[in-house]
């Protein structure tokens, strides 16, 4: 009886932990790119493709209305633990965004180790040019 209860236990938990409250849920949304802690992931297979992969994101990308944004890599931080990085380890990648009219630089992060998720998403304020 006390494994049976005690697995049922463990399956409640876990499926109480799939659901995300809506506002923690939209401060991750808000936060994308440009806390460490959300990353634009943009990495592959390949070890190799992360940096290009990071530019042509940021190739792709527009202010709110159009504009043509401007980067530059500004250099990398946030030490963080990844099986695709060198001896199971990677740094994110910061770029400053800017374009006409913005008050002050957006910073990026970038985790360029990871593989991509199959729904690309993209900072809030800028947008993905069609």
């Amino acid at each position: 009886m006390n494994k049976i209860l005690f697995i049922l236990t463990i399956v409640l938990l876990a499926s109480c932990g799939t659901q995300r409250d809506p506002q923690i849920q939209e401060q991750m949304e808000r936060n994308f790119g440009v806390d460490p802690r959300h990353p634009v992931i943009v990495g592959s297979d390949n070890l190799q493709e992360g940096p290009r992969n990071q530019q042509d994101y940021l190739n792709n990308l527009s202010g709110p209305n159009g504009e043509v944004i401007s980067y530059e890599r500004i250099g990398s931080c946030c030490e963080f633990k990844t099986k695709n990085g060198i001896l199971g380890g990677g740094m994110l990648d910061k770029y400053e965004v800017n374009y006409d009219g913005l008050e002050e630089p957006i910073i990026l992060y970038f985790n360029m180790y990871d593989p991509a998720p199959e729904d690309l998403k993209v900072p809030t304020g800028l947008l993905l040019k069609e």
